[in-house]
């Protein structure tokens, strides 16, 4: 399964980027979107839809087909085979790792390439276009010892020590501002075996 990491690249590439053909004569109808289980911001979960405010509503449809995959109980054989890439996307498409000038311990991308991965993927049974993926990472686990910390840059540390004595702080500007994302969820992603026949 070594070209599984390649597929979930592909995947986050195609759920990103939207592949345009011409404006051919085909049997598709380009005036329909793909819609998922849910309305736009309900979160799929159980065969049902939950709300932002705790509501619940059925889905549309269930998420009944897929598969799981993961590196930590050596049954599925999820395995990273470049590391560098698996810290890029760690820092910036999920933003777990190495936010600050220098990262120890839990916060390094490093203890996430050697942590545990899950990967889940869901389709559904009635043939529509769409798929949910689940990223879940968790860093490192240390049987003896755990630790986490991040130290700002010197800029950093002088916006800090300016913010204590005049109370006018500067952020440090070398600290990584992207959003957490962990478990990373894409929902409704369109899937297509052919993009207009091309």
């Amino acid at each position: 399964m070594k070209n599984l990491l390649g597929f979930v690249g592909l995947l986050l590439i195609g759920a990103t980027f939207v592949g345009c053909g011409s404006k051919g004569n085909d049997n598709n109808n380009n005036n329909t979107v793909a819609v998922g289980p849910c309305a736009a911001g309900f979160f799929y979960t159980g065969n049902s839809c939950l709300a932002p405010n705790g509501g619940a509503s059925p889905a549309a449809f269930a998420m009944t087909n897929g598969f799981y995959s993961d590196n930590w109980t050596y049954t599925t054989g999820l395995t990273i085979v470049n590391y560098d890439k698996m810290k890029d996307f760690f820092h910036y498409g999920m933003g777990v790792c190495d936010r600050a000038a220098i990262n120890l311990g839990a916060s390094s991308c490093d203890y996430y390439t050697s942590g545990s991965l899950d990967f889940i993927m869901q389709f559904p049974s009635n043939g529509a276009n769409v798929a949910i993926g689940t990223i879940i990472a968790k860093p490192r686990n240390n049987p003896n010892v755990n630790f986490y910390g991040e130290i700002p840059s010197a800029w950093g540390l002088l916006g800090a020590a300016l913010g204590y004595a005049t109370g006018y702080w500067r952020p440090d500007p070398y600290y990584y501002q992207g959003v957490q994302r962990n478990p990373l969820r894409l929902d409704n992603m369109v899937v297509s075996i052919v993009n207009n026949s091309q």
